[in-house]
């Protein structure tokens, strides 16, 4: 549960935001989770991106940014005026964070959200689909240089948006370990919500950040205030050469085994399927 820091809270808010903000534009697309885009505020969408997520001095935003997309460099709201936060249309940034990766001395890993935006009838935009950026860094006498990176940006499908960042130190082989970030969704937007976060795991492969793994480890209901969360770690047996990983929830656990570059599912997702037959569509 503890993994869950600042979800809820920002949900909440973005919910309550969603509501009163669609109820002004009759023309807006409709906030359904099933729908690719939704009508939000920049201020609701940048939310969660306003606690603790100060960038080291020595990290420039602009550098950043086009070290991490140099071929087409998202708009960067934080720059603009009001009304260009509100109507420009194209890839927008929603923010960008920064931890150290301390198993790595002098590195840091640094994640950049964006959104896609689409004009709507209102003279508004719609926020359609969100994406990560993910770099890994190492601190130089002048700022920054880039060990590796995304080759392109990582969608976020189903309204699934950056949550935080998971820095325990998954173990993949004797040589490689992988780092985890959390993204997370809702569903509702008056009555009762769900929450859903996912754990995905990246490595670098040769200067590319690549993820290895994804899947479901908290489901959240409120106001009933109900939490099944599940644990991913590390097993000591092997596949080609690669540590299996194990997912543990209420005793029942299960596999992921590593197929070529990435790990695949070995036998039945307890907790997955407790989450789809909450409904929930993963």
């Amino acid at each position: 549960m503890n993994r869950l820091l600042v979800l809820l809270p920002v949900l909440g808010a973005i919910l309550t935001t969603q509501s009163a903000y669609a109820n002004k534009q009759p023309n807006a697309t409709s906030s359904s989770p099933s729908q690719k885009c939704v009508a939000l505020p920049w201020q609701a969408r940048k939310a969660q991106w306003d606690v603790g997520q100060e960038l080291p001095k020595f990290v420039e935003r602009a550098k950043v940014i086009s070290a991490l997309r140099p071929a087409s460099p998202p708009f960067d709201p934080s720059k603009s005026s009001k009304e260009e936060k509100t109507f420009n249309d194209g890839d927008a940034i929603l923010g960008i964070g920064v931890k150290p990766w301390i198993y790595v001395p002098g590195t840091f890993i640094v994640v950049m959200e964006t959104e896609k935006r689409e004009p709507n009838s209102s003279g508004g935009y719609n926020s359609c689909e969100h994406a990560l950026d993910i770099g890994l860094i190492k601190q130089t006498n002048d700022g920054f240089t880039v060990l590796a990176k995304t080759e392109k940006p990582i969608k976020l499908e189903k309204r699934f948006r950056f949550n935080q960042f998971d820095l325990s130190p998954y173990k993949l082989s004797e040589k490689e370990l992988a780092f985890g970030l959390q993204e997370a969704s809702f569903a509702g937007v008056s009555g009762p919500t769900e929450s859903i976060a996912m754990l995905d795991l990246y490595r670098n492969n040769n200067s590319k950040i690549e993820k290895v793994l994804s899947t479901p480890i908290i489901y959240e209901q409120q106001p009933a205030n109900h939490v099944e969360t599940a644990r991913v770690s590390v097993s000591p047996e092997k596949t080609d050469g690669y540590y299996n990983l194990a997912k543990t929830y209420k005793g029942k656990r299960c596999y992921f085994i590593w197929q070529k570059d990435k790990y695949s599912l070995n036998g039945q997702d307890t907790f997955a399927n407790y989450v789809k037959g909450q409904g929930v569509d993963l």
